[in-house]
């Protein structure tokens, strides 16, 4: 819609956005993050525009049964790391606009645990209601 003109702006990721921020079909106004990335340095964060500081950063991890044995855990986190390191792999999500943070099982909890907080907090003000 955004890029037929249906509408004027538009939420969206940076992988699903980067080829049209790329070939100039769309500008990228300001991203919601912490920090600026790499694939779009240009462009500065919504802090950095006068927006506020609105973050609404994607990020992707991988979940597994609560009862997963830690032997187990140990072994995934190994191996996926070895995929995320490899350049390969590196150089085609960074085409993408990935940025890697392949931060330990503990780590990954304690940022899930901030954000269910920061969201939860974000649906409490809207006075959204579950139907």
């Amino acid at each position: 819609d955004l890029i037929g003109g249906q509408v004027q702006m538009a939420f969206v990721t940076l992988s699903s956005a980067l080829p049209y921020i790329k070939t100039g079909k769309v500008k990228a106004l300001a991203i919601a993050s912490a920090k600026r990335m790499d694939a779009i340095a240009e462009v500065p964060t919504f802090g950095e525009a006068g927006l506020g500081s609105f973050q609404a950063a994607t990020w992707f991890g991988l979940l597994a049964p609560a009862a997963l044995p830690q032997d187990l855990q140990d072994r995934i986190y190994k191996d996926v790391s070895a995929v995320v390191s490899a350049p390969a792999a590196r150089a085609q999500l960074a085409e993408m606009g990935a940025e890697i943070d392949n931060s330990s099982p503990q780590a990954f909890r304690q940022t899930i645990a901030a954000e269910s907080k920061r969201w939860a907090e974000a649906v409490r003000v809207s006075g959204a209601k579950p139907d």
